[in-house]
This record gives C-alpha cells, sequence and structure tokens, in this order.
C-alpha cells in the first residue's frame, strides 16, 4: 500500500501539465493547488456527489489526500475512537456473499450520497454503490495507508474494506456485487477484484467495535447466528435438497423398471 502512496504521486505528476523548454516563467497555479485539480477531476467519473463536497472541505485536511477522503465521509457514518493495529482477532467476522445468501440474508443496492453509507435492517444489507478502476483503487489503498498511518485518523476506508473482504470470498461473490449495481467494475476481471480486495484487507487488523461498522457487523452476525429467519432458511435448503435427491432416486427406478419391463416383453 506504500507503493501505492508513491504511484499515486507519480499519477499526478505524469498528469500535470510540462511546461516548454523555453518557458521559463512558472506556473499560473500552484503545484497543490494544480494536484487538487487533477485528482478532483480524475474521481469525478467515480463520484459526482463527492466531487461537489470537496470545495467544504478545502480548509479542513491535512494534505492532498486527506480532503480528498473526508469528501466522501458524512456526518452519519458516525465517529468512533480508531483502534488500529491490534493483536487479537476480530469476533464479529461477516460471512460471504454465497453464505449470507443461504441463510437468507440478502444484499440490495441503495442510493447514498457516499459508497461508505452500509445499512442492515430485517435480514437485508443495504450497500450503495462504489467505483473501482484504476484511479480509484490507488486512491483507496492510499486512504487505507493514510488511516492507518495517522493516529487521530478515522477508519471510514479501513473498516468499508474490511467489509468487503468478508463479503467478498469468490469470483462468483463478486459477480454477484456486480449484478446488484453495488460495485462498478472498471477495473479489469472478477478475478483482478477479487484479487485487488482481498490484498488491500491483507494483513490489516481492525478492532470490529472501534469502528463506524460496529453495529452492522454485530448485527449481521447475530442474525446469522440466531434469528429464526436463518435457522428457516436453512431448512427449506435442507428439505429441498432432500426432497429434490429423493425424487430423483424414484424416478431413477422408475426408469430402471420401465426399462426391465420393455425388454421382458420384447422377448
Amino acid at each position: 500500500m506504500v507503493l501505492a502512496q508513491v504511484a499515486l504521486h507519480l499519477e499526478l505528476e505524469e498528469l500535470a501539465p510540462k511546461p516548454q523548454a523555453e518557458m521559463l516563467e512558472p506556473a499560473a497555479e500552484p503545484q497543490p493547488e494544480l494536484a487538487f485539480k487533477l485528482s478532483a477531476k480524475m474521481m469525478e467519473a467515480a463520484d459526482e456527489l463527492a466531487l461537489t463536497r470537496i470545495p467544504d472541505k478545502r480548509g479542513e485536511g491535512e494534505h492532498l489526500l486527506d480532503i480528498l477522503r473526508t469528501a466522501f465521509t458524512l456526518p452519519e457514518l458516525g465517529t468512533r475512537q480508531r483502534d488500529l493495529g491490534q493483536t487479537r482477532t476480530p469476533s464479529h467476522v461477516i460471512h460471504s456473499v454465497a453464505k449470507l445468501r443461504y441463510a437468507g440474508i440478502k444484499i440490495r443496492w441503495i442510493e447514498a450520497d457516499s459508497f461508505l453509507t452500509v445499512k442492515f435492517r430485517r435480514g437485508l444489507i443495504e450497500m450503495p454503490t462504489v467505483t473501482i478502476d484504476d484511479f480509484m483503487s490507488s486512491f483507496f489503498a492510499n486512504c487505507m495507508v493514510y488511516e492507518l498511518c495517522h493516529k487521530n485518523s478515522t477508519t471510514y476506508f479501513t473498516s468499508y474494506f474490511m467489509l468487503l473482504d468478508c463479503l467478498v470470498n469468490s469470483q462468483r461473490d463478486v459477480q454477484y456485487l456486480c449484478d446488484q449495481n453495488i460495485i462498478h467494475n472498471f477495473f479489469g476481471t472478477e478475478a483482478e477484484i477479487f484479487a485487488f480486495i482481498s490484498n488491500l484487507a491483507k494483513d490489516v487488523t481492525l478492532d470490529i467495535d472501534s469502528c463506524h461498522l460496529a453495529e452492522l457487523f454485530n448485527d449481521v452476525n447475530d442474525y446469522y447466528q440466531y434469528s429464526w429467519h436463518v435457522q428457516w432458511a436453512r431448512f427449506k435448503y435442507a428439505y429441498l435438497s432432500v426432497a429434490g435427491a429423493s425424487v430423483l432416486l424414484v424416478l431413477t427406478v422408475l426408469q430402471a423398471l420401465y426399462g426391465m419391463l420393455s425388454y421382458y416383453k420384447g422377448n
């Protein structure tokens, strides 16, 4: 992820207009302002609403990355004391998309001002669209580096991609989120998205109880473990599986008997 931060700076340098050799006059705009405009322009295709919030954050950030990062954070996300770098394993891990669907928990798209606004209610996880392309993938990695390196920073991006890493356990999980309009994939194949999410959250530890998604992790985990809806969904799946296997067995036996009767009648 540190390499990703360097890559972002290199991208900005490459995109910045280079004066010709004969032009010795300084640029009309300061370099920080130019870098800001270039970054904002690249973010525009991914999230226009976040772009409109950037001017209101101009005086709040410590540097360019912090300004761009806070453009995605909203007051309703809430704030909790961060606690990154814990050695204990989180106890509220959410299961993958496939397992949640098997248990009757659905995942649906909702419209929201920020993709960080994830909600859970009555067996339904509601997630806005997140766009993943070459620039945004680098931006996400840099945001996580920033949150890891700055003690007083919030952990919105880290907790979100920890959630996404829990949900995505295979390429099929990625495909389902893409089909549900939750992931806009301009990055590559489903396999590449899966690898990106896995690598982004690799070796990152987060105290679930300290992040802004703590209540969601707890609620989904409790619903999965104890809700009668989940038990009923499991029962229906098991019952239908047994019933289907029984019907298939009966049809196989009948087909064999029919073949035997046809053979004897022919003789």
